[in-house]
């Protein structure tokens, strides 16, 4: 062997050594993704819980004034959670599924069903924004790894590299995903390329801490009393147990 042919060889052996580095960084990039999306599907899961406890609290204020009032009481300059709003036709007050009406009153059950809601949903509420502070994180961390792997590696040279070797079509597909025509070899770099995570723009959201069961009681209690005197009459059907027939949301609020 010349020594020309040495040098091409150990060029060659670089070359490919690159190469394989490049896939498997890429590979970790493909399993960070992963990990973003399957933490970012539960997120959703969780925030659709919250959703619909954010609804049936709603409901059983009866009207949009009562609910941000209610809001008001717990210390909240603005109504927390408006973007759960899910502008559906209003339906009266109702009794959460898995919950029942608990107290010697009428007036002490409605206040017992209205703080026992406010507990789920402000347990979903900080169950959600652990999720998205967690997703806002890794997030971070993906994109750091991103920006770093763009700027270690010059894809195009890498390409060119890879058409000089003997490869065999499915090997060029297993390893770029495509047929090197002239149409996919003019934007290869941007089709390979990872794109920033950008968790606001999939709806994660920075959710308020909102009180504890007891505190929002001794806070809001006196205004739940006040609205069931004035909305007695629509409230009542609700005392009777779970009914989901027709929910949407209540009051519109």
């Amino acid at each position: 062997m010349t020594g020309g042919d040495i040098v091409s060889a150990l060029q060659y052996q670089v070359k490919a050594e690159i190469i394989q580095t490049y896939l498997r960084e890429r590979r970790i990039l493909e399993e960070e993704t992963r990990e973003y999306e399957d933490l970012l599907a539960q997120y959703r899961l969780v925030e659709a819980e919250a959703q619909e406890y954010r609804d049936d609290l709603a409901c059983l204020l009866v009207s949009p004034d009562h609910y941000r009032a209610f809001f008001r009481t717990l210390d909240f300059s603005r109504t927390p959670l408006t973007w759960l709003s899910r502008n559906n036709p209003d339906r009266g007050p109702a009794c959460p599924m898995g919950l029942t009406p608990k107290g010697f009153t009428k007036k002490g059950r409605y206040t017992n069903l209205v703080f026992a809601t406010y507990d789920r949903l402000a347990g979903k509420a900080a169950q959600s924004r652990v999720l998205a502070q967690r997703l806002m994180a890794l997030a971070g961390e993906i994109n750091e790894d991103i920006r770093r792997f763009h700027q270690n590696y010059d894809l195009l040279a890498m390409i060119g590299f890879l058409r000089s070797l003997d490869l065999t079509e499915l090997g060029r597909r297993r390893i770029l995903g495509s047929n090197f025509t002239p149409a996919e070899l003019a934007s290869i770099e941007e089709k390979m390329a990872f794109a920033r995570l950008k968790p606001r723009d999939d709806g994660v959201r920075s959710w308020p801490e909102m009180p504890n069961r007891k505190v929002a009681e001794k806070r809001a209690a006196g205004l739940v009393r006040d609205v069931f005197l004035k909305e007695r009459e629509s409230i009542l059907p609700a005392l009777s147990g779970p009914n989901r027939v027709g929910a949407g949301l209540g009051g519109g609020a």
